[in-house]
């Protein structure tokens, strides 16, 4: 939950009976969740992007697609493409996952310097490796400068998914 801190003036928490229970986060003048068209911006390219907005995903992800309309290259896509393909084990610690990153990280900005991380995912098929980079999204009459995941999303519903910690 540390990544909630920064919303504090925007978000509350409720309880009942004042014995401890679970936080229920809700905005106080937005809910965000469905799909939404919003924007993504990368180097003075604009692009319109249908976005699932979901408060289960932790960080942000835009399709290939889209990271090709906003200018980045076929071969960081490629490079994207094989970190995917790389088996993780489901028992990895905690500090083999950090070197992991580290090397990936080194490697893959040495080759494209617009690669900001490359971190590991964790759901519930498992570990997926995905490089970041910076963009900014455009939504409700917000801009907000984040750092999404390039993935493949060719077979789902939307090519950008807004996880919690980009919802304004």
């Amino acid at each position: 939950m540390k990544h909630l801190r920064k919303f504090n003036e925007n978000w509350v928490s409720t309880t009942t009976s004042g014995e401890p229970v679970e936080y229920d986060y809700t905005s106080k003048d937005k809910i965000y969740y469905g799909v939404h068209d919003i924007f993504v911006i990368r180097d003075n390219k604009r692009v319109k992007v249908k976005a699932k907005f979901d408060t289960g995903a932790r960080t942000s992800s835009i399709d290939f697609s889209v990271a090709k309309k906003l200018g980045l290259s076929d071969e960081l896509l490629d490079e994207c493409k094989n970190l995917d393909s790389i088996d993780i084990p489901r028992n990895i610690k905690k500090s083999e996952q950090k070197e992991v990153e580290k090397l990936y990280t080194l490697d893959l900005k040495r080759k494209f310097p617009e690669v900001t991380s490359v971190q590991m995912s964790k759901s519930s098929s498992g570990f997926s490796v995905r490089a970041y980079v910076k963009v900014k999204i455009e939504y409700f009459g917000k801009v907000l400068e984040t750092e999404v995941n390039l993935r493949d999303r060719a077979g789902l519903s939307c090519e950008m998914l807004v996880g919690l910690k980009d919802m304004i």
